[in-house]
This record gives structure tokens, C-alpha cells and sequence, in this order.
């Protein structure tokens, strides 16, 4: 949910970069995010299946996945392809709510596509280099399905650490970010309905509930 949150902030980052309060919040999210990330990696989780860094891993091929297919989409777009933008219009959101079953073949298919239609995607930013990464995010994906579970020196107090980051995590969102995004419900409806619907999504592997997005204020009399 958190790498949701910032991808949406990043995508608007031209609404609210200049509000040095917002700016802040977003700062601080974005260190905690990142020590978040960087303890489940550390940590492995054998109690929750996710072994070798597995949820890093799932993290780092979804984000390169998202970012091949929105090129692949605005391609599709001006050449009418409607095909083509079927296979690859999907949200960040889509890809995290997708079954490990499915997601690598997703990606896989996303990478297969973009291979196809290198040439056309420079342009707009995709180039060789990206779409190989992204095939090293799914092979790294994949193989760390396949490990056996492993125990991990020092998990509790990883665990510790990650529950006090998520806790502070949420606190910021609560208490700080969605009340500052209440202004957006009109001055720009669809950053705000995206940043919603990124803070409804339920964290992976968690089995917990959903955060309390932020209210949408009533209408002006």
C-alpha cells in the first residue's frame, strides 16, 4: 500500500511539489517505506511463506512491470491498437491484488510485448535496458518461489523493527497526508480518487484490514 501511495504522489508530483509541508510528508514516507522493504528482504519470513527477500523481489518486478506497461499503453493509444492497450492497461493496484500464481506470467507477458515493440518504445522512455531488467525481476521473482524456507538470524527483531515502521508508516498517512489530501477531492478529482484507491489496497500477505482512506468532504452548499 505504502509503494502505492508514493506511486501515485510521484505521478502527480507536478500538483504538489511545491507545497514543502506535502513535500515532507511524502519524504519521510518514502525512508520508511524504504526500511520497510529493506527488512522484509533482510528478514525472509518463514512463517508467511515469503522466504530469500521474496515480497522485495515481488515489489521490484511489479514496479518495473507497471513502468514497461504504461509506455506499452500510451504506444497502443496513438496507434490505435486497441488489442495491444487491452493486454497491457493495468494499474500498479491491479498488479499487487493478482494472485502469486499469476503475477510473474503477467509481468512475463508485459516483458514479451515490450521485446516486441522495443524499437517504438524508446521514445518514451522504455529502452533496452529497462525491458532486460525487468526480465531479471521476474527471473529473480521466480527463482526465490522456488527456495526452500530458511531461518533468519535476528527475525524477531526484524519483525519489530518493520511493525514499529508500518505503525509510524500509518500514523503519517492517518494523522498528516490524507487530511492534506482533502483539498484534492475538487482541485483535482483524479489525483485524489487514484491516491483513495491506493490507500484502500490491503498490505500483501497481511491477511489484515484495510486502512481508513481519506473521506471525501461533503459538497458545498
Amino acid at each position: 500500500m505504502y509503494l502505492a501511495v508514493l506511486g501515485v504522489m510521484n505521478k502527480y508530483n507536478s500538483v504538489w511539489t511545491t507545497l514543502t509541508a506535502i513535500a515532507d510528508i511524502v519524504t519521510r514516507l518514502t525512508g520508511l517505506t524504504t526500511a520497510i522493504q529493506a527488512a522484509s528482504g533482510v528478514q525472509g519470513s518463514p512463517l508467511t511463506g515469503i522466504a530469500g527477500g521474496k515480497r522485495r523481489k515481488r515489489m521490484e518486478m511489479m514496479e518495473q512491470a507497471s513502468s514497461v506497461a504504461g509506455d506499452l499503453h500510451s504506444y497502443a493509444v496513438k496507434q490505435n491498437d486497441t488489442s495491444l492497450a487491452a493486454k497491457v492497461s493495468l494499474q500498479f493496484s491491479d498488479l499487487l491484488r493478482m494472485p502469486e500464481t499469476e503475477i510473474a506470467p503477467r509481468c512475463q507477458e508485459i516483458h514479451d510485448l515490450a521485446n516486441t515493440n522495443a524499437a517504438a518504445l524508446a521514445p518514451y522512455g522504455t529502452d533496452a535496458a529497462d525491458i532486460t531488467a525487468l526480465q531479471t525481476a521476474i527471473d529473480d521473482f521466480k527463482e526465490s518461489m522456488t527456495k526452500p524456507r530458511q531461518a533468519v538470524v535476528g527475525r524477531k527483531q526484524v519483525t519489530g523493527n518493520i511493525a514499529h515502521d508500518e505503525t509510524t508508516a500509518d500514523d503519517l498517512l492517518k494523522r498528516e497526508l490524507d487530511r492534506s489530501m482533502r483539498k484534492f477531492a475538487k482541485k483535482n478529482p483524479d489525483f485524489f480518487g487514484e491516491y483513495t484507491t491506493a490507500r484502500m489496497i490491503i498490505d500483501l500477505g497481511s491477511g489484515g484490514g484495510k486502512d481508513e482512506p481519506p473521506a471525501t468532504p461533503p459538497p458545498a452548499p
